[in-house]
């Protein structure tokens, strides 16, 4: 999950809410994180650290941008969320797992067992996570569905470009391809000699 780090003022604004003392606000910000990294954990969250990281800028933000936590123990408005985080999350792989289903010429994923699997997937997420959210966006979007539902979500997805469906589908033809380069250079162990798609001109 591709984040904005925290800036030194809005961090401060956090430890502030957590406790005046200085010293005190950052044993408790330790306190909260580890209980959150096993909150993740417990969910079968194998980035738990980035998520509960995650959790904490976000929360920090609101604070920075005038939010206050009402809550007596802010680690309860934090678990809220931690929790929105985590849906997050799971809605973002799911329709990135929906859409390699939809690759086939990225992945192969319909004729691969379980164990063939997740090494696929594992190398799709990584080529689409530093990708520019519209590009990202755009490649999962198009992939998504089934039947009428897909083509009529590909006719708006022309529409907010101001493309043609022909231009579009050559459009995404183009990222397909060189997503298809990227996830072949991590499966054959040569991540670093490919490039994730541009985002196209």
């Amino acid at each position: 999950m591709s984040r904005e780090a925290v800036t030194g003022p809005e961090l401060t604004r956090l430890l502030e809410r957590l406790d005046p003392d200085p010293l005190q606000a950052a044993v408790r910000y330790e306190d909260i994180r580890r209980r959150l990294i096993r909150l993740f954990e417990w969910r079968g969250c194998n980035d738990a650290e980035d998520l509960t990281d995650e959790t904490f800028d976000r929360v920090a933000k609101r604070l920075a941008e005038g939010m206050t936590i009402e809550a007596d123990d802010p680690y309860r408005y934090l678990c809220g969320v931690a929790h929105h985080v985590f849906q997050e999350m799971v809605r973002r792989r799911t329709r990135e797992r929906v859409a390699a289903e939809e690759l086939p010429r990225v992945v192969t994923v319909a004729a691969l067992n379980r164990s063939e699997r997740e090494p696929h997937l594992r190398c799709l997420d990584g080529c689409l996570e530093p990708l520019p959210p519209g590009t990202r966006d755009l490649l999962l979007d198009y992939y998504e569905g089934q039947g009428r539902p897909r083509i009529d979500r590909r006719a708006m997805l022309a529409q907010r470009r101001g493309l043609s469906q022909g231009a579009l589908r050559v459009h995404v033809h183009r990222l397909r391809e060189q997503l298809e380069r990227c996830v072949k250079a991590c499966i054959g162990g040569g991540r670093n000699r490919s490039t994730p798609p541009a985002t196209p001109s």
